[in-house]
């Protein structure tokens, strides 16, 4: 006995927010390496050490960096399972809505479509702005 569905025809969409998330953990982890490397933080090394960001604002921007991507990785795999799944019955509001998610993600980045990564980086939580949809 053989079992087969049809996605629908608009499920593209939805695959390509998913696949889209992965330009996101790159350039978060772009920006965290960037950091590490200014701070002079080595490997395994998780986070810098109080001393080392009051020494050094870098190392404070490393650590915000860093925590900002590892929030984005906490979050993405039910991220991802959600929007698979509800794009089978609805493709176009899934798709616009983890769009929306990865735009109104507060760890993202870029003033325009991506909001704080970039701000998080800054070391100071008073510049520390809520996402889009926050």
């Amino acid at each position: 006995m053989s079992v087969s569905f049809t996605l629908p025809t608009n499920y593209a969409l939805v695959a390509a927010v998913g696949l889209s998330t992965s330009f996101l953990s790159a350039y978060q982890s772009i920006l965290s390496i960037r950091y590490r490397i200014k701070a002079k933080i080595r490997h395994p090394q998780y986070y810098a050490e109080l001393k080392q960001t009051q020494e050094d604002p870098n190392a404070l921007k490393f650590n915000c960096a860093q925590r900002a991507h590892e929030n984005t990785l906490e979050h993405l795999p039910i991220f991802l399972v959600t929007l698979a799944w509800s794009g089978i019955r609805y493709p176009l509001t899934s798709s616009a809505l983890g769009f929306s998610w990865i735009i109104g993600n507060p760890e993202l980045s870029t003033h325009v479509a991506m909001s704080l990564t970039t701000w998080e980086t800054v070391g100071d939580g008073s510049e520390r702005q809520s996402g889009l949809l926050d």
